[in-house]
């Protein structure tokens, strides 16, 4: 299922199911809440279940919100900010599914090696790892084209 950035359906232990919606945005745009709010609603009625909806936001914003208000509409979806998360910590409780976003928190830039180690040394499938390292570099060119050509 990929219309959006990334759609999952998720089944639970329980057999309860719903999807859930990621939206990637490098930089805040004003429009992001209400298209978020048209993909929820094109894919709740498609699939008809509920659906949870995260926007991951790469690059710093002040006008950056996590809702969207009109004479008629409340909508809240969950606004994910990897950069004020602390780079080390998460190197330190062995995240590895977090790595990736290493970059872009805080300190990142200075655990950025030790992040690429950690899923080189993981347990994971090489193509997860390949994946995974990809995904890091083009987050580490976000913020700085030396640490991006190191990793």
């Amino acid at each position: 299922m990929r219309s959006s950035d990334f759609l999952l359906r998720v089944v639970q232990e329980d057999g309860e199911e719903f999807l859930v919606l990621i939206e990637f945005q490098t930089y805040w745009q004003r429009n992001v809440p209400q298209r978020l709010l048209e993909y929820r609603a094109r894919h709740v009625l498609r699939e008809e279940l509920d659906a949870i909806t995260v926007v991951m936001l790469l690059q710093p914003s002040p006008s950056a919100t996590d809702h969207y208000h009109d004479r008629e509409v409340d909508y809240r979806f969950r606004l994910v900010k990897p950069y004020e998360l602390d780079a080390a910590e998460v190197l330190r409780e062995n995240r590895v599914c977090l790595m990736p976003l290493t970059p872009l928190m805080q300190g990142g830039v200075d655990v950025a090696v030790e992040a690429e180690r950690a899923i080189v040394d993981s347990g994971l499938a090489e193509e997860v790892k390949a994946d995974m390292l990809t995904n890091m570099t083009l987050m580490a060119g976000l913020i700085s084209k030396d640490l991006a050509r190191h990793l």
